[in-house]
């Protein structure tokens, strides 16, 4: 019987938010170039107080979109 602890599931949870700098390490790019981004429209932020965050799953979607072949 397989459990899952609250506190794997809390980690998870919280690991669903990013930060810019964590957005920018996992993309591999600049912390100004995901600003660029945002300001493209091709990032969908929110912000926390003055602070910009992402969904996780948000900024895997742009990589997979990115991985698409034409048709």
């Amino acid at each position: 019987m397989k459990t899952t602890s609250s506190y794997a599931a809390a980690d998870t949870d919280e690991r669903s938010i990013m930060t810019v700098p964590e957005v920018a390490q996992f993309l591999h790019f600049h912390r100004v170039t995901i600003y660029r981004l945002i300001e493209e429209g091709t990032l969908h932020p929110f912000k926390v107080g003055r602070l910009w965050r992402f969904n996780r799953g948000e900024v895997e979607d742009l990589i997979k979109a990115s991985h698409q072949r034409p048709s």
